[in-house]
Order: structure tokens, then sequence, then C-alpha cells
């Protein structure tokens, strides 16, 4: 959580708005434990390609530039340290222009 939180690229902020998700969903699937006491961590942590965005850009002599945007999935998989029955992996997805 400190590397995203003091890192100054633009999408550690989204990337930590994330681990925060997954961090609440799993405090939900696991009620009566603690965050604190259960040491969690990323398991799993992994960005698959999505959609590209496809424009076009006037160019000289009447032609045109492709512009392709192109997004991701970014999945975060939480997991405790404790072994529990109770306690599963969380997964949280997100999609992120690059």
């Amino acid at each position: 959580m400190n590397i995203l939180k003091f890192n100054h690229k633009h999408v550690s902020k989204k990337v930590e708005k994330l681990l925060e998700s997954a961090i609440n969903n799993w405090e939900q699937k696991n009620e009566g434990m603690r965050v604190e006491e259960s040491e969690l961590y990323v398991k799993e942590a992994y960005a698959d390609g999505a959609s590209v965005l496809k424009r076009f850009q006037p160019a000289p002599f009447g032609r045109a530039y492709r512009i392709r945007k192109r997004l991701s999935h970014i999945t975060i998989v939480v997991d405790s340290r404790i072994q529990s029955q109770e306690m599963d992996e969380v997964s949280e997805n997100i999609e992120i222009e690059e």
C-alpha cells in the first residue's frame, strides 16, 4: 500500500483503490476476522489485454492515421497467510486505459 501511495504514476491511484476494494471484499466475505490479525498479502496481480478503441486522425494529402487506444484488465488476488476453512481468496478486476 505504501508503494502505491507514494508512487507518482497516475495509474498507482487506481490500483491503490482496487487493492482497497479487494481488502474490503475480503472483510465482507470473512466476517469476524480482522485484517490486521489475518496477515493479508497480494497473492496474484496481473494485467490482461482488453478491447482496443480505434480512431482515425487526419494526415497530409488526404490520408488518415490510425489511433489505437488500448485498454487492459487488472486483476488482484488477496489471500491470508493464516489458513482457515472460512478464508478464501478474493479477486478484484478493473479496466484501465493505457
